[in-house]
């Protein structure tokens, strides 16, 4: 990847440094308010907040019917649950199958966090919280696909799906001491025909919500027959509130409502067409002429998009926060192959960055708020900034402390740490990444975004294009630092949505997703012992209050060693989507509207656009 959208980006920086001036977003005011039924004056439009939908829950008058359309950017590699770990197969697992806990939907809210049941109604700890013990909600039915055939899940569904993750499941090592002797489960069994019982090694506080989510390997619950004759690479089987119907590889998926879904009266619409479009530009066209009603359009191009088709509804969402972040190259050897073993390093490549400008340019915030929006920016740390609130603990507030300062762009101060480390006339690194969708569409130039910043520092970088399906997974992603220079990971995939269990998935040497590294930048792979000790007395934690002063504990010490380096951070989402889809932005969950656990609360007008034009 040259260096030309950097240079665009930092050659834009007029006014409040509008990243964006070179993409066109500043030509678009006019054309806006004019689609917005705006006036002609110069300068920062006021009290714009108007232009923003209204958020109602309409589910009272929800008329059932209709199919939504949806789309993807990339194939599943395999429709079997247990199989991948990839967010377009987690994406599309939400339309068909069920686990024993969910996290809660946010109404009219933002969500909490809070595990509820799913295909479990209850469940209990023993007084030493080494047995975990679910019931069963009753009345729940398989599809009603042969040979399962619509029959009652029981509790050798969830014995048989229990074997078959603990045995095949790509992130079994989140949760079965069998696969990793550090990970919580011993044993799974059924004392009765309505009971699950789970035998912990160690009390961790967070089981429920790693059986909730597919971070933490998709423990879905599957009909037994897929032991003998379902197989689920073919025919997914669930009790979720849509079944396949039809999937053409590399073309499309299509789902028919789950007429039996125990949750009454959802889900609303007869079905979700999936059209699986790899190119933004392609997609895009086919959300703005009604063929897709719900697409996850780049904050560069809503306003634009909005402005081209002023009957799209623009709605104001909570903040998002990119989820990619820096992994460095742990092998031993030289310290100009892999320099970032090097803390003074990393702390400068760390203080190259000016996040604002970042976040600027991923999230569109300069032209948001020259059309009277409200915005709101934040800061990742090891904690994306929209997780969970109480959480993540703010960089810019006192209670962070000095080490917001490796944070900071300071360029004069980098380029110090770059001499001390022995590095003053700068180094070269190998950059390893993938061109294609998998992470977006705008991954690539985000990448030469913050190479193009590291590079005032001296920091340069020679591009490896690798392949995403055959390189990057082993050799890069999952390889624990194994590896020469600096790649790119989103994530985690592990750890839950819980802050300890995604503080340990990247950050215990015994994590899943753990990037190799040691304190002392020897190269040997062993992590940082404080680490280990601070989440390991933070996962046995059952104080929720004690357990988010661990974890803000956590995120100071993190920011001055960087181990790894979570992208900037992120700012108020705006999303748009067509009229007609009724309850949007009503029911949410961490992350955009299109997620598919949000479906089925989606109902279609269809009196309203694109199904009828003004």
């Amino acid at each position: 990847m040259s260096q030309g959208y950097w240079s665009k980006v930092s050659s834009s920086r007029i006014g409040r440094r509008r990243a964006l001036a070179a993409t066109g977003a500043t030509a678009l005011g006019a054309a806006f308010l004019a689609a917005c039924g705006g006036g002609d004056g110069e300068g920062p439009s006021e009290g714009k907040s108007d232009l923003v939908a209204k958020i109602e829950d309409s589910s009272a008058k929800a008329k059932p019917g209709g199919m939504l359309a949806d789309s993807r950017n990339a194939d599943t590699s395999s429709l079997d649950p247990f199989a991948s770990n990839s967010l377009v197969t987690s994406g599309i697992n939400a339309y068909v199958y069920n686990r024993l806990t969910k996290l809660d939907v946010g109404k009219l809210a933002e969500p909490s966090g809070e595990v509820v049941g799913d295909l479990a109604e209850s469940w209990e700890w023993s007084p030493d919280r080494l047995t975990l013990t679910f019931k069963l909600r009753q009345g729940v039915k398989f599809h009603n696909i042969p040979p399962v055939n619509g029959r009652a899940m029981d509790v050798e569904d969830v014995l048989y799906s229990w074997k078959r993750f603990a045995e095949t499941g790509l992130l079994r090592s989140e949760l079965v001491n069998a696969a990793n002797p550090t990970a919580p489960v011993l044993s799974v069994e059924a004392p009765d025909s309505r009971t699950i019982v789970f035998k912990l090694k160690e009390p961790v506080a967070f089981v429920p919500t790693l059986l909730a989510t597919p971070n933490s390997g998709n423990p879905h619950v599957v009909p037994k027959e897929a032991a003998s004759g379902v197989d689920l690479r073919v025919q997914p089987i669930g009790t979720g509130p849509f079944m396949l119907t039809a999937y053409e590889p590399s073309v499309r998926f299509e789902y028919k409502k789950n007429a039996e879904y125990f949750e009454k009266g959802r889900p609303y619409v007869d079905g979700v067409n999936i059209p699986i479009v790899p190119e933004y530009a392609a997609a895009l066209a086919q959300f703005k002429t009604g063929n897709i009603h719900v697409y996850n359009v780049s904050a560069t191009d809503l306003l634009t998009v909005k402005a081209d088709v002023p009957q799209l509804a623009l709605y104001q969402g909570p903040v998002q926060a990119i989820g990619q972040r820096s992994i460095f190259g742990w092998n031993p050897g030289p310290l100009e192959v892999n320099p970032f073993r090097d803390e003074r390093v990393r702390q400068a490549y760390s203080m190259s960055w000016d996040r604002d400008l970042f976040i600027d340019v991923v999230y569109n915030t300069s032209e948001f708020e020259r059309q009277g929006l409200p915005v709101e920016t934040r800061w990742n740390t090891e904690l994306q900034a929209n997780f969970f609130p109480g959480w993540w603990l703010d960089p810019k507030s006192k209670e962070f402390g000095e080490n917001v300062k490796y944070m900071q762009k300071n360029l004069d101060e980098a380029k110090k740490l770059m001499a001390a480390a022995g590095l003053a006339n700068g180094v070269e690194v190998i950059s390893s990444y993938f061109t294609t969708a998998q992470y977006g569409p705008n991954f690539p130039k985000y990448v030469d975004v913050l190479q193009g910043m590291a590079g005032e520092i001296g920091i340069r970088f020679k591009a490896n294009i690798i392949d995403y399906n055959t390189e990057f997974p082993q050799k890069y992603r999952d390889s624990k630092g194994r590896f020469d220079g600096i790649s790119y990971k989103l994530g985690p995939s592990g750890g839950g949505d819980d802050a300890i269990g995604r503080l340990i998935f990247f950050n215990h040497s015994q994590g899943g997703g753990f990037t190799g590294f040691d304190p002392n930048g020897r190269g040997d792979f062993s992590g940082d012992p404080w680490v280990d000790q601070t989440l390991d007395k933070a996962k046995a934690e059952v104080d929720t209050e004690k357990r988010k002063g661990l974890a803000q504990e956590v995120q100071r010490y993190l920011a001055k060693k960087l181990y790894s380096i979570r992208w900037p951070g992120g700012a108020t989402g705006f999303e748009l989507a067509w009229p007609a889809v009724m309850n949007y932005r009503a029911f949410t969950v961490l992350g955009t509207s299109t997620d598919a656990r949000l479906a089925q609360f989606f109902w279609l007008d269809q009196t309203l656009p694109p199904f009828k034009r003004s």
